[in-house]
């Protein structure tokens, strides 16, 4: 495999946080993690062993590794990654252990481990089918990570999808939202079934997984409702209660839509396989001057068979508000996070009240959920609850102390005092200590709001997809954040964290959906961006490194951006084989023909670059050459959320700081941990002692998920200081 090496240094560094947040670190309640030791196969034989530095370890801390006892390293290993290839494993059952740092660790290896990733195998629910007679199955979504019983190992708490999940402009009956929690050996602790009056969809079921009384261990935070069931089987509020809209039509109607979804399903999978031989497997394309879709003979005019009534589609006998979630009481939730049990239940904030004061009558902008962790008194972590971003916009936080969930406070644009934040909010939110105070403050999306719950800044540009907030300027210890905004005006921004200041901006007259920003050029110092009109590669001045370009039929241009629809590569294998994957994909750029992903960013072969994650694929960036080529690729999984294609989660969640990638295979059967097996020569300590990175991991996977950031600044041109000391 070609690999590209940095020739700006190679030392070894223990690199640290110099950087804005001031975080008081003798108070703040944090995770105590143990050595994280992890051991995988490799398919030459041998084994590759990583482990966690920790803020508790002294600088070059040294480290000896036994193997059965017996010890492999002939010095203690002071200097380079914690990270150790065994070419001599023998046959059977391999028990590593590091020593070290006052605090031990062991992994065993067992006989028949897969090469390169860790296996958790899944209960995969059955499915079902839903009062208007759709069936629907389950496969492994969005996942998050906590020390549920406090022994310095994180859990993996997963969220299963069913297969009728509806954004929230769709109507539609759902199947329900499952919850369940694995260890790291596979073994289930409980399931959590959120109920008929909780819908499966992006912007709905926001679970935040964090250790809120500062207990050292993590509990689960979520939205409820009437008919959610814990883990020990007790069910929260009214358990005969069901308020799906339509709900009375589609059980009157069931026999009837039920053969008529059979009829659909059969037709539908006829009509794919004839279209698989006539046409090669293509899929239908947009018409570009009308915006619709372009049908085949025989093809249905909408997915479900449904009446076209002006712009949306009816299912028959049913309103076009079917499936949806209009009324009824709304539950805030905190889960025991060993056993599952609810332990407190109170009155969600806000509560939805008159639909069209959200901006529709459809529960289409009401039911927009973020949520997040933040640490708003700078020592116990709050849950952060919030509703609407496109017009009216709220945020409730919350504190858990062991017995009672309590509000702290309330940010609402409908307070005279904010008004203008209204329709700023982004489908994602970054929480950090942004201006120094010690205390966490909230950006979401174009504005921000302090600890204390009143409004820090507001830039007035609307609503957006993607940001990325971080340290983006080596020389600098200031938190800036990256954004892009869908309002055909405002482009993409990069701008101080704290302020709201604007350090440069690229205006765009189209939706600029995505953007992203990583360090992938040693020679250029800080982060580089770009985004769906970025009109090229940007460096922290806003110059134009490399210029970029849309595909659109043959080579690239000069950097201006074309509006034709790309379509996927055909040799492309591992994207052929994501099927949840849209053949069209506007926020494609190319650098010499080559995708540069806008999606996930990931800390993977061991220099101090940043590495693209996007479909399945670990793609770099050679900037000697101005090409990205696939550097590791994880076949027979399947990312999630369609053309969003992420992971279930991705952090630095075992071992050395480099980041896991969590992926399901194809059939959901199991969740693969991969863990890089490329050595590092860099000694960083753990990312998830690093609260802004840690923070950030807790909201991953809120709506559209993104890139987990550190509160300092990561890159080749990193200072080697002391981190979290």
């Amino acid at each position: 495999m070609k690999r590209i090496f940095i020739s700006v240094f190679a030392a070894t560094l223990c690199i640290a946080a110099w950087s804005q947040p001031r975080y008081d670190m003798s108070k703040v309640m944090r995770e105590r993690l143990d050595r994280g030791v992890v051991a995988l196969r490799q398919t030459d034989g041998s084994a590759v062993v990583t482990w966690r530095t920790l803020t508790s370890d002294a600088k070059n801390e040294p480290f000896d590794i036994y193997r059965n006892g017996t010890k492999l390293n002939d010095r203690p290993l002071a200097t380079g990654g914690t990270f150790f290839i065994d070419r001599d494993v023998p046959a059977g059952d391999v028990t590593y252990e590091i020593r070290g740092g006052g605090k031990n660790g062991t992994y065993t290896l067992k006989t028949g481990a897969p090469a390169g990733y860790l296996p958790i195998k899944l209960d995969k629910p059955e499915g079902g089918i839903t009062p208007d007679g759709r069936s629907f199955t389950y496969s492994a979504n969005d996942a998050s990570v906590g020390d549920v019983d406090g022994d310095g190992q994180y859990e993996i708490i997963l969220k299963w999808e069913p297969s009728n999940a509806h954004d929230n402009s769709h109507d539609g009956f759902t199947g329900p939202v499952l919850f369940d929690c694995y260890r790291l050996d596979g073994e289930r602790l409980w399931r959590i079934n959120m109920g008929p009056n909780i819908r499966a969809g992006a912007h709905y079921t926001q679970f935040m997984v964090y250790d809120f009384d500062g207990d050292g261990r993590a509990e689960i935070m979520v939205k409820t409702a009437d008919g959610t069931v814990d883990g020990l089987g007790k069910v929260i509020g009214d358990a005969k209660a069901d308020w799906r809209y339509g709900i009375a039509e589609a059980m009157a109607n069931f026999e009837t839509n039920r053969a008529t979804a059979i009829k659909e399903a059969e037709e539908r999978s006829r009509r794919m396989e004839q279209q698989r031989k006539d046409m090669g497997g293509q899929r239908r394309q947009a018409d570009n001057r009308q915006g619709q879709w372009k049908r085949r003979p025989g093809q249905q005019p909408n997915r479900g068979g449904g009446e076209r009534r002006g712009n949306r589609y009816q299912w028959p006998g049913i309103m076009s508000k079917s499936g949806r979630i209009l009324d009824g009481p709304e539950y805030l939730t905190v889960f025991n996070g060993l056993t599952g049990e609810a332990m407190a239940t109170v009155d969600y904030l806000p509560e939805r009240g008159e639909l069209r004061a959200w901006g529709d009558d459809r529960g289409n902008r009401s039911e927009r959920y973020l949520a997040a962790v933040g640490y708003l008194d700078g020592r116990r972590a709050s849950g952060i609850f919030c509703r609407g971003y496109y017009t009216r916009t709220v945020i409730a936080a919350w504190d858990w102390d062991g017995k009672e969930l309590k509000n702290r406070w309330i940010f609402d644009t409908n307070d005279e005092r904010w008004r203008s934040y209204a329709g700023q909010g982004n489908h994602n939110i970054r929480v950090a200590d942004v201006d120094g105070d010690g205390c966490d403050e909230i950006t979401y999306g174009s504005m921000a709001v302090d600890h204390d719950g009143t409004g820090l800044y507001n830039t007035g540009m609307g609503h957006g997809d993607a940001m990325h907030l971080t340290v983006f300027d080596p020389s600098s210890d200031r938190l800036q954040l990256w954004d892009c905004h869908e309002n055909r005006r405002d482009g993409s921004d990069l701008r101080d964290a704290a302020t709201g200041e604007v350090i440069f901006q690229i205006k765009s007259g189209i939706d600029v959906g995505r953007c992203m920003a990583a360090d992938i050029d040693p020679t250029n110092p800080g982060l580089e961006m770009w985004s769906s009109d970025s009109k090229g590669i940007r460096t922290i001045k806003g110059d134009v490194l490399k210029p970029l370009s849309q595909r659109g039929g043959g080579r690239p241009d000069d950097g201006a951006l074309q509006s034709k629809t790309s379509k996927r590569s055909k040799t492309n294998k591992n994207n052929e084989a994501n099927r949840e994957s849209s053949d069209t994909d506007n926020t494609a750029l190319y650098v010499r023909g080559m995708r540069l992903p806008t999606n996930f960013g990931v800390w993977w072969d061991g220099d101090l670059l940043r590495e693209m994650l996007d479909r399945a694929t670990v793609s770099k960036y050679d900037w000697t050459t101005g090409k990205v080529y696939p550097i590791a690729k994880f076949d027979g999984c399947q990312f999630n959320n369609g053309t969003k294609s992420n992971p279930c989660v991705s952090a630095d969640i075992l071992g050395d700081w480099r980041e896991e990638v969590v992926t399901r295979t194809e059939d959901s059967s199991e969740l693969r941990i991969y863990v890089s097996p490329i050595s590092t020569d860099y000694r960083i300590n753990c990312l998830m002692e690093d609260i802004p990175y840690r923070l950030s991991v807790a909201a991953q996977n809120v709506a559209y998920n993104q890139p987990a950031w550190t509160g300092f600044y990561l890159g080749p041109d990193s200072t080697a200081v002391e981190f979290l000391k």
